[in-house]
């Protein structure tokens, strides 16, 4: 791929771009004009393109400082949905990758074989799926937005995160760009006194709700503890500290204002995971506390049975405090919240069982799991028609897994379980290896914002958004590509850990 060139004229050029794209973006939100929008979208593309000839990596990365500022316009063409600057830019990659993989296919799939094998093993069955879906131009639609998602956001780092320095403009690209965001969230959230009610409406147009906003800064958290120890990591200076200290705590405290409970609870097991970590724990170290948890919570069933029947704590009062929110984690007896999820649940299940092989079709689930309820799980928000998906009444499963087996059958969700997998055991490799190279607190930051998602995935399904698929992938990336750097140095693991 080409390379970023230091020539000071057309690092001048790429500033005007980056100027060209906020500024578009922010007239985009002001008008009405389909015509203008269009516009500034082609202009975008084609000023982007012209610059790849120069330097494609320069055009990614400020395709990746874009992400947060990214919108979602309706109706851009008739009923078409088009997120700005975004998707003109996954196809612009999109489109690139195709070029690169018939010019130069051997060396791209040669390079990271497992995980590309694994990938194509996992969208194979997606495409499968899609052929059997009963929406077939959703499903092939959805399928094609992750297969894209898997390539700019996975294979393309894989290849650009040779090169150190792409691999701190990666992740410093996400973390100041979306910074900005954060620091007007909490400004406009300081306006009405810190409402908790006023939190999901706040992030928008950015941001669909809080509980995708705290699924990003939850994934990036672990990265900023790593780099405020050691900036050294991604080549920064100990001074940059005095940047990347008050940056972590901007995002502690937006995290707690996001009032995502998903977002709180996977911090809350990723601290546990990370305490593991220290603790050097081993596989048999995992299953004996699974089965020591297990057994005390089958002795308890009974006691832990009432204490949730008589747990009537609701997240959605008026008047309720972040004490409150964290009580209704408990409450499936009366927080609509929670009830709700219960249903879309019971539905992706019931999806599942009717289908449980090949599923309905990738992105399917909201348009097929209505008829799945049933009028004992109904709740004051549930969905009675495809039309009343407003209000926060949408039809997400809520469950990442879930979905995937509603969606895609039992094999989309073994497959994807396998790339998880493999990804924690490489990273676990290099963690827990004989040499403490200067990759190690780097890797523990990795593997432990992946791991928030991976727990927010039981509450929240958000990898169809590039918001937070670019961060998902994009820590994979990193994991993988320092495996491969430390498998090249031939550093040995102390002993090799699946988690």
């Amino acid at each position: 791929m080409p390379t970023i060139t230091a020539d000071k004229q057309l690092i001048k050029y790429y500033l005007f771009f980056a100027a060209f794209l906020l500024s578009g973006l922010f007239v985009i939100t002001l008008t009405n004009d389909d015509s203008l929008k269009i516009f500034l979208i082609v202009l975008s593309l084609f000023i982007a393109f012209s610059f790849m000839i120069h330097s494609l990596e320069s055009v990614y990365f400020l395709f990746i400082l874009s992400i947060p500022f990214s919108i979602n316009l309706e109706h851009v063409w008739g009923s078409t949905k088009l997120c700005v600057p975004g998707d003109g830019f996954i196809i612009l990659f999109g489109s690139y990758f195709i070029i690169q993989l018939i010019l130069d296919g051997k060396n791209i799939l040669s390079s990271h074989y497992k995980i590309i094998s694994l990938s194509v093993l996992f969208v194979s069955i997606l495409i499968i799926s899609s052929f059997a879906s009963n929406l077939p131009t959703i499903a092939f639609k959805s399928t094609l937005k992750q297969i894209s998602y898997i390539v700019i956001f996975l294979i393309m780092p894989l290849h650009l995160f040779r090169k150190r320095q792409n691999i701190k403009l990666f992740i410093l690209g996400y973390i100041i760009a979306f910074s900005v965001i954060i620091i007007n969230t909490i400004i406009q959230h300081s306006k009405v006194d810190f409402n908790i009610n006023a939190t999901a409406d706040l992030v928008k147009p950015f941001y669909n709700d809080h509980a995708q906003y705290g699924a990003c800064l939850a994934m990036l958290i672990p990265i900023l503890v790593s780099l405020s120890f050691k900036p050294e990591l991604i080549d920064l200076k100990k001074s940059h500290r005095l940047i990347l200290i008050p940056l972590l705590v901007i995002y502690i405290v937006a995290i707690y204002l996001s009032h995502s409970r998903a977002a709180w609870i996977s911090i809350f097991f990723t601290l546990l995971l990370y305490l593991t970590i220290k603790l050097e724990f081993r596989w048999f170290h995992f299953l004996g506390i699974f089965i020591i948890l297990s057994i005390i919570a089958l002795l308890n069933i009974t006691s832990i049975q009432n204490y949730l029947i008589k747990n009537k704590t609701d997240s959605n009062q008026a008047k309720s405090n972040s004490a409150d929110e964290i009580k209704s984690i408990g409450n499936i007896s009366n927080d609509v919240s929670n009830l709700e999820r219960i249903n879309r649940w019971n539905c992706a299940i019931a999806m599942f069982n009717k289908k449980p092989f090949i599923g309905f079709g990738t992105g399917t689930y909201q348009f097929n799991y209505i008829s799945f309820q049933s009028s004992n799980n109904l709740t004051p928000i549930s969905v009675h028609s495809i039309g009343d998906n407003k209000n926060g009444k949408g039809g997400n499963c809520h469950h990442e897994y879930l979905k995937l087996l509603s969606e895609s059958g039992i094999f989309s969700l073994i497959s994807f379980a396998i790339i998880l997998l493999f990804v924690l055991n490489s990273g676990y490799q290099i963690i827990y290896s004989k040499i403490k190279n200067e990759d190690h607190l780097l890797i523990i930051g990795a593997v432990c914002g992946l791991f928030t998602y991976i727990v927010h995935g039981f509450f929240n399904c958000f990898l169809d958004s590039e918001k937070v698929a670019v961060i998902f992938w994009g820590l994979i990336a990193i994991i993988l590509s320092i495996y491969s750097t430390s498998e090249k140095k031939n550093i040995t693991p102390d002993h090799k850990q699946v988690n």
